[in-house]
């Protein structure tokens, strides 16, 4: 595991934590406050039906559904279900935003 990923463990459950990835931008706890409550045996993240890209004000790509991110010359990728991606191109950790455009 990275040094930036942090897991927190429950009787029933474990969540990970990578800070290189998030911005703290609180879009995962309004988006689906349930899963961010203190709480064991709780559903999954359910993933979206359909994919969606929601282009932020002064901000980053925030695209949500069933992706795969993958980088140039991967064969594949990480499945993932929500994803903050750098548009202003100063992140320090692209693809993702890191806030640097603030």
């Amino acid at each position: 595991m990275s040094k930036h990923v942090r897991e927190y463990a429950g009787e029933e459950i474990a969540v990970s934590f990578d800070s290189g990835r998030c911005i703290h931008a609180k879009e995962c706890v309004h988006g689906l406050p349930g899963v961010f409550d203190p709480r064991d045996g709780g559903a999954g993240e359910p993933v979206p039906e359909r994919n969606r890209v929601m282009v932020a004000a002064d901000g980053p790509l925030y695209v949500s559904g069933d992706l795969e991110l993958r980088r140039a010359g991967q064969e594949s990728g990480r499945a993932e279900t929500r994803l903050a991606l750098c548009r202003c191109g100063a992140s320090k950790n692209k693809p993702y935003c890191d806030n640097s455009h603030l």
